[in-house]
């Protein structure tokens, strides 16, 4: 049985869908739009590339001609290597007492 750890002290690191979950493929591809847009934007800028804002332009273009969800993963990524690595340390869960 999997334990389910909340480490958030806040309920702003809930993940929330914006739109429908359920219906036909392109409502699911406008959620899935919708909720890359919002999650890039609850990401405060200074943990973004410098030159993020120069970038977000193509990349919202991006999104919204996605259809396919390996656009998706694609779009995803170019995000990912935008976020400065040091949101990928261990010393977020370590400095809230998450040991594993």
């Amino acid at each position: 049985m999997t334990k389910f750890i909340d480490c958030s002290l806040t309920s702003v690191s809930d993940f929330k869908w914006h739109g429908a979950v359920y219906g036909s493929p392109a409502v699911i591809l406008n959620t899935l739009r919708v909720t890359l847009k919002e999650f890039e934007e609850a990401i405060p800028l200074c943990f973004l590339h410098p030159q993020w804002t120069n970038y977000r332009a193509a990349w919202l273009k991006a999104i919204m001609s996605c259809v396919r969800f390996e656009h998706f993963a694609f779009t995803l990524g170019v995000l990912q290597s935008n976020i400065k690595p040091v949101l990928f340390n261990s010393v977020w869960n370590d400095s809230l007492g998450m040991y594993d």
